[in-house]
């Protein structure tokens, strides 16, 4: 969930303005490079990582440091060895690519802020 919270703080004394929340977050973005991967995956091998819990839940964790290596560098990796029926993964994302399939979720957050602001 991401919230904002306008306060007003005087003499010691804090007042709550406004506060405004709407359910998005790292998750949605997990979620999004999920997808994406995902599909590259099935093109290639035509096998499901999702159909499977411990593969699916090998690629999220790779999607995760994925992601985490995207908020600081301006390209990243992600390499799953014997992802479904010893089948390998391996592929780079820029970050400029994620963040056009975040912006679903940008324009949310954005619309939280200004109906802080307003």
């Amino acid at each position: 969930i991401f919230s904002v919270s306008i306060v007003k703080f005087v003499k010691g004394r804090l007042e709550v303005i406004c506060e405004r929340s709407d359910k998005v977050g790292g998750r949605d973005m997990d979620e999004c490079l999920m997808r994406e991967f995902v599909e590259q995956f099935k093109k290639k091998t035509g096998l499901d990582p999702l159909a499977n819990k411990k593969s699916a839940i090998k690629l999220e964790d790779a999607v995760t440091k994925t992601k985490k290596i995207l908020s600081a560098n301006h390209e990243a990796g992600i390499s799953c060895e014997c992802l479904v029926e010893d089948e390998d993964f391996g592929s780079d994302i820029k970050r400029e690519t994620f963040l056009g399939m975040c912006k679903p979720m940008m324009a949310k957050v954005q619309a939280v802020l200004d109906a802080a602001k307003a």
